[in-house]
């Protein structure tokens, strides 16, 4: 882009804000002049009126000259936390070298060397081109000021962006460790039906199977679910392993209405079903019972524990969820247990 098209596409530089910008200066250094005025006796000769328009002239052009000069700067060298002193020093450097050279123009073209003779005017005229340079030293500060605080916000959008984009992408590869998992179990499962020559059991499975797939495929991208979505899943998961032992689980739900439309990471329940059922006893003499409720902030699962002689657990499945949820709430996932019980606490979202 040229610096055409860079002026064109800023908000300071186009028709309106420039007829603002000239109306407000006009204003500003007419009540500035004649306050002056008012103070320093004026030599016989000086035409007021005269000197009000090239006093307003030369600030028109000395404040136009620095919004100038600040685009321009950006333009070519923008500001950023590495160049701050080498712009500021330009942007002082140029504005008070231009501000100097337009008022001693004015000073020689508008007034008669004998004035020079005149001390309070003298006096007065320096009086002024000091005020001048020190109100758009000033300006110029604010606009630096303006733009450093600008760069802040950009460089903190861009940072929280990037880091909204890394969360979402861990938060994605913590989600797609969860579907090779869920087929390799229930394919499992599924072997061991065969195996066991169950064909009728074998065939419910994989009809059942073949449903829910439907959901896991379908809701594996999510970030969140309902609760109602994911409950009604987990039933349809428990009624698939009830097929392979239908004497051996239990399992309650109790979820006011006014929790089902709240939101939850896609499957939490359901692995932590999963898991009680891998890692415990169900049978008919020691049925595991699984209930599932809420209690405050949380939703609570919960199993009796009557581990099984071969259990063995990595914890990836629990490290996983407890991630997952750390990406979404300031709750953390808790787990308790005693020698009777085993609990896990999901934060609703």
């Amino acid at each position: 882009m040229n610096i055409k098209g860079y002026l064109q596409k800023t908000t300071v530089y186009n028709f309106r804000s420039i007829m603002r910008r000239l109306a407000l200066i006009t204003v500003f250094t007419v009540g500035l002049t004649l306050f002056m005025m008012y103070f320093v006796d004026i030599p016989p000769g000086i035409n007021i009126y005269v000197d009000i328009i090239g006093v307003v002239l030369a600030f028109l052009v000395v404040s136009e000259f620095i919004v100038l000069l600040d685009l321009y700067l950006e333009y070519k060298e923008p500001l950023s936390f590495n160049n701050i002193t080498r712009r500021i020093s330009m942007q002082f450097g140029f504005s008070w070298g231009f501000t100097i050279f337009v008022f001693l123009v004015l000073f020689f073209t508008f007034y008669d060397k004998r004035f020079l003779d005149d001390e309070n005017f003298v006096l007065a005229s320096s009086f002024f081109i000091l005020t001048m340079l020190l109100l758009f030293t000033c300006v110029s500060f604010i606009s630096i000021l303006i733009r450093v605080f600008r760069t802040w916000i950009e460089l903190n959008k861009e940072m929280e962006s990037l880091k909204l984009e890394k969360m979402e992408l861990k938060y994605k590869a913590l989600q797609d460790q969860l579907n090779p998992h869920f087929f390799f179990n229930n394919l499992s499962a599924l072997k061991s039906l065969i195996l066991l020559k169950e064909e009728r059991s074998a065939l419910r499975f994989i009809q059942d199977f073949s449903s829910i797939c439907r959901y896991v495929l379908q809701k594996s991208d999510w970030i969140t679910v309902s609760v109602a979505e994911d409950v009604e899943f987990t039933k349809q998961y428990f009624e698939l392993q009830k097929i392979r032992n239908e004497d051996g689980l239990e399992m309650m739900i109790d979820i006011p209405d006014e929790y089902m439309e709240k939101e939850i990471p896609p499957m939490a329940i359901q692995l932590l079903v999963e898991n009680a059922i891998k890692h415990n006893i169900a049978t008919e003499e020691q049925m595991l019972r699984i209930r599932i409720e809420v209690e405050g902030e949380y939703m609570v699962i919960r199993n009796n524990l009557q581990r099984k002689a071969t259990y063995h657990s990595t914890g990836k499945g629990l490290s996983n969820l407890k991630r997952r949820f750390a990406h979404l709430t300031s709750l953390p996932v808790r787990i308790e247990q005693d020698d009777k019980e085993f609990e896990v606490f999901l934060p609703i979202i």
